[in-house]
């Protein structure tokens, strides 16, 4: 019998509006803590918070200040502990799209090539639609098909801000 996990949350603002972030008590990671979720308000996917769960901003410290950076544009890249609850092709992909430099982007067809499995653009994308934990695993820099920009106001707003520091990491 696997043991239960304490859910912890925290609530922080960005120029996105208030993130939540989510996490599981891991014992065994760098900081005591998996982060399981970012979300933003009234994303249809986003977690709500339930009875039971913990409010932790000491717990959530480090993912809380690693967004701050990225959003202060000192930061490109995040060293989090991530729970990734998701199938093989969702792990798959989801390194793939680590992969996507800062400030850069990329498609559902040349992340489906560079995995092997060049026919899968669909479930390429279907799997970045699961991507719970927004920002850190960014699925904002991957395209349409067509290569039109992002598909939601605050997907754009992440690919302007990163192009905008991008000179600063260059």
């Amino acid at each position: 019998m696997q043991a239960t996990r304490t859910v912890v949350f925290l609530s922080v603002e960005s120029p996105l509006g208030d993130l939540l972030l989510t996490g599981e008590e891991a014992p065994g990671s760098r900081t005591g803590v998996v982060l399981t979720s970012v979300s933003t308000a009234g994303q249809r996917t986003a977690p709500v918070v339930q009875p039971g769960w913990r409010y932790a901003p000491g717990a959530l410290a480090d993912a809380a200040g690693q967004l701050a950076a990225y959003f202060d544009g000192a930061r490109t890249a995040f060293d989090l502990d991530l729970a990734a609850p998701g199938s093989n092709l969702h792990r798959t992909a989801w390194r793939a799209l680590d992969a996507v430099p800062h400030g850069t982007t990329s498609t559902h067809e040349r992340l489906a090539t560079d995995i092997g499995s060049p026919g899968a653009a669909r479930a390429v994308g279907a799997a970045l639609a699961a991507n719970p934990v927004l920002i850190v695993r960014p699925c904002h820099r991957v395209l349409g098909a067509d290569g039109a920009a992002a598909r939601t106001d605050a997907e754009q707003h992440l690919l302007d801000h990163e192009r905008a520091h991008a000179h600063a990491h260059a």
